[in-house]
């Protein structure tokens, strides 16, 4: 599965002239992005990209740096200067360079470990004056630009500010020198690269392969990853290019003629594997809002559905909520009570509903036939919550897709506990793929760390959502689209007002409404959090009491329901719409990119 789209994939750089060969070097309108004009230089040893992939969103090359082995640093396209080495006496010559997070700054490191820092570089330490066994080569800068490592060529790592050393070759043989440093896009581990094409993994960097015991006709000068941490690319000095995991490969400059050999290379231009869309993915903002038709009464449906859950009565107003429906509970086999709940999502600033669906022939999938065509006059998209129906394998969520596409045109999936089967099961469903994005979610304290995203992203999903509104917290949600990019996957962080599921489920968990605070909370940790759309949990799921749809107040001699009086500081008729009117106006601020 492609995560990745590079504009321009790769520049390979000349020993002694600043030639910078673009490969396929094309913008997003189709123009060409034109090569530089050779200058004289002193050795050239090193260049950068002027911004960070996982940090910063761009469509064509928005430039980079070259710098010399005096110091000296050249800046073409959008890429700042901000000072250099040039001209100022060095007691090592310098070797390379890394760029900061926001591109307005960068590192120069010399082979006695010396760092030099310009723009907003932080300085975190050097190897400077220390004893070090050979030279060091290359350095990389930790995600977000507040650490670095520095490697030799005898394989020894020292990491500074928030680098996290994870190992080192320094006690080991080498058959060949280490000359290359790259991070993984996570920055929790990296690998090193040696002249015979040798790669060393550590931390979560993976093994996809190498050149070491290959025969090459020049030795491997440097290397980059892909962005999306499952795959790189290694340069030879002849510029020969050998890609390994998700790489493509594009051409090189192997079996040409240079001037000086070649001695790195980087990526030039990539796009932002947050910022790809998935198959039929909109440029308009999503709001979306988890829809639950299974609710019945008679005599439009031969007995209650769900309203009488864990043996309620709703003949009497005993019903399997916390909460009471404005107007009382309601029948979706109707199809008026379907058109009002629509018009009340337009309303809301919904443009998207997730349907919860229990199977083929099941309630919810019959009801689709008065969703689906009422949801789309409202000006609504449908996708399906797969949820954990009895028997669902991968076989039958094949199925399902293949049948749910076919009826109703269906392109987005949602799913519910996806971890009950395993990545490679996934992978033998999504592989097969195409014109449909599938979305997963899962524990929240495992979105947060990346463990869950690095799953998903194994297992083939375009995305993740968190759904659960009892445990997140608004400052959940950041790191957890932050580890959800950096995976390559879209990532999208469920709000809801509260949660209660007393008298549904005899769940003893609450998390009060706050008469709004904790909606509202919500909202603007999601808004805060880079997500590439948003759901609400939920527009009427009564049984957990994470609905926005309206409520009364009401009381049975056996209980008083909750309302949404207080809410906002409103009361009666007002209240009730309180939460309808409060997403209308998150969700107009979402759409306008406040």
């Amino acid at each position: 599965m492609t995560m990745g789209v590079f504009r321009g994939v790769f520049a390979l750089l000349s020993s002694t002239l600043s030639v910078l060969f673009l490969v396929g070097a094309v913008s997003t309108n189709g123009a060409a992005y034109p090569s530089q004009t050779p200058q004289p230089l002193h050795r050239l040893i090193s260049g950068s990209r002027a911004s960070s992939m996982q940090n910063t969103s761009f469509s064509t090359p928005p430039g980079y740096w070259e710098v010399a082995s005096d110091g000296g640093i050249f800046t073409f396209g959008d890429a700042g200067f901000y000072g250099s080495m040039g001209g100022h006496p060095l007691n090592a010559p310098v070797v390379g360079m890394a760029s900061t997070p926001d591109g307005r700054g960068y590192w120069e490191v010399a082979s006695d470990g010396g760092i030099f820092t310009f723009g907003d570089a932080g300085f975190y330490g050097s190897a400077g004056g220390m004893p070090i066994s050979g030279r060091v080569v290359g350095m990389a800068s930790t995600p977000d630009g507040k650490g670095y490592w520095l490697v030799t060529n005898t394989g020894d790592v020292f990491a500074f500010g928030d680098a996290v050393f994870g190992g080192s070759m320094g006690t080991h043989i080498l058959n060949k020198p280490v000359v290359s440093i790259v991070s993984t896009p996570d920055g929790r581990g990296y690998w090193l690269i040696a002249s015979d094409g040798g790669i060393f993994t550590f931390g979560d960097a993976g093994f996809y392969g190498s050149m070491g015991g290959h025969p090459l006709n020049q030795p491997v000068v440097g290397g980059f990853e892909t962005g999306s941490g499952y795959g790189y690319y290694e340069v030879a000095s002849d510029g020969g290019i050998f890609t390994f995991g998700d790489a493509g490969f594009y051409g090189s400059m192997g079996g040409h003629r240079l001037n000086q050999p070649v001695v790195g290379g980087s990526q030039v231009g990539a796009v932002p594997y947050s910022q790809l869309p998935g198959p039929g993915l909109s440029s308009n903002r999503t709001v979306a809002a988890f829809y639950y038709p299974w609710w019945g009464t008679p005599p439009t449906v031969v007995t209650w559905e769900h309203w009488n859950q864990n043996n309620h009565n709703p003949a009497v107003g005993d019903i399997a909520s916390n909460f009471y429906p404005l107007g009382g509970p309601y029948s979706q086999a109707i199809q008026a009570t379907v058109d009002s709940q629509m018009a009340l999502m337009n309303q809301a600033g919904i443009n998207e509903l997730i349907s919860s669906w229990w199977g083929q022939g099941s309630i919810e999938d019959q009801r689709l036939s008065l969703v689906v065509p009422s949801a789309r006059a409202h000006g609504i998209d449908v996708a399906i919550l797969i949820d954990g129906y009895a028997g669902r394998t991968i076989s039958s969520i094949t199925s399902d897709i293949a049948y749910l596409r076919a009826k109703w045109g269906i392109t987005d999936f949602f799913f519910w506990d996806p971890t009950e089967y395993s990545a490679s099961a996934w992978q033998s469903l999504t592989s097969t793929l195409s014109g449909v994005r599938l979305f997963a979610t899962g524990d929240p304290g495992q979105m947060m760390t990346g463990q869950f995203e690095q799953w998903a992203r194994s297992a083939g999903f375009q995305g993740i959502f968190t759904y659960d509104v009892y445990d997140e917290q608004p400052s959940d949600f950041a790191p957890t689209c932050y580890e959800a990019h950096l995976y390559g996957l879209m990532c999208s962080p469920s709000v809801g007002p509260g949660f209660i599921d007393q008298r549904a489920n005899n769940d003893t968990r609450y998390r009060s409404r706050q008469n709004g605070a904790n909606y509202d909370a919500m909202w603007q940790g999601a808004l805060a959090s880079n997500a590439d759309f948003i759901t609400i949990t939920s527009f009427n799921e009564w049984h957990e009491g994470t609905q926005i749809e309206p409520a009364q107040a009401m009381c049975i001699p056996t209980y008083c329901y909750h309302d949404y009086n207080g809410a906002y500081g409103l009361t009666g008729t007002a209240a009730s719409y309180a939460y309808i009117n409060r997403t209308a106006f998150w969700s107009k601020m979402y759409m306008n990119g406040i």
